[in-house]
């Protein structure tokens, strides 16, 4: 690929930062829409240009402006960020000129709950409004770009300070012990962003998660031990089974997991 490359994302923090470290291997052209100036210089440190805009205020000419000469569009920025969603997010879409292509980024929580296993050709049917945005704006987003639209539907987001384990630690009659997690590490979330990208796989659905799936029980038990935290204490009577979602897609695509078991999640084997 090109070194010439131009790519632009919206959305530049925790999982859209790590994806920009990658993509500086194959381009130098390499920009971010941020909400905050006080991280303007931390971008520019690393090789970011950052160029401060409101997505929720109505600076459409800066946004074309912005837009006009990117190859490529990262979207990878949550529902409650912004105040009209689909609205906003549709509204990129429709500025991006013939010539560009948009990975967005989603979630693996648009599926279906009640299924026990899920790919990409799954139902939809969310439990929680944020699933409901998403798929709201996938739909959008595929009507306005079709073949030049890559959705990369990403499972439960794990990494560095990210840990669920601090979330349920010390609660009681949690529920779903039995359910496997649908997990990705960080590291791999990024370098799926950038693998599609590098390879230019686009007019794509893709789910990103890890190969093995411990259950909730099995892993919460390990992450807790691991980061010194107060134990899980599950519901015994919750024999509810929850889904599997499959990255069997992503693999034929040629996604290599460095952490296909989130029991092997580094953070996890070092206590941090």
């Amino acid at each position: 690929m090109e070194e010439s490359l131009n790519i632009g994302i919206i959305g530049c923090g925790w999982l859209g930062f790590a994806a920009a470290r990658k993509f500086k291997t194959i381009t130098h052209q390499l920009s971010c829409l941020t909400s905050s100036i006080q991280k303007v210089d931390e971008f520019v440190i690393n090789g970011i240009q950052p160029t401060v805009l409101d997505l929720n205020k109505n600076e459409d000419s800066d946004l074309f402006d912005w837009l006009e000469h990117k190859d490529i569009v990262l979207l990878a920025i949550s529902p409650s960020k912004l105040n009209n969603y689909t609205e906003v997010i549709s509204k990129i879409g429709k500025m991006l000129n013939g010539d560009q292509n948009m990975v967005f980024i989603s979630s693996t929580s648009v599926y279906d709950a009640t299924l026990t296993n899920a790919d990409e050709l799954s139902p939809l049917s969310p439990s929680a409004r944020s699933g409901t945005v998403l798929i709201d704006t996938e739909k959008s987003l595929y009507k306005i770009l079709q073949k030049r639209l890559t959705i990369i539907r990403m499972g439960g987001l794990v990494g560095k300070n990210r840990q669920p384990a601090k979330y349920l630690a010390g609660k009681k009659y949690v529920k779903g012990r039995k359910h496997p997690i649908n997990f990705i590490h960080q590291e791999d979330a990024a370098y799926l962003i950038y693998h599609v990208i590098r390879y230019q796989i686009y007019g794509q659905i893709i789910n990103g998660v890890s190969s093995i799936h411990p259950s909730k029980e099995v892993y919460y038990l390990r992450a807790t031990q691991a980061l010194e935290l107060k134990s899980v204490h599950f519901d015994r009577a919750d024999i509810s089974q929850g889904k599997t979602v499959s990255n069997y897609k992503s693999l034929q695509l040629g996604m290599i997991y460095k952490y296909d078991n989130p029991l092997q999640f580094p953070e996890l084997n070092t206590g941090r």
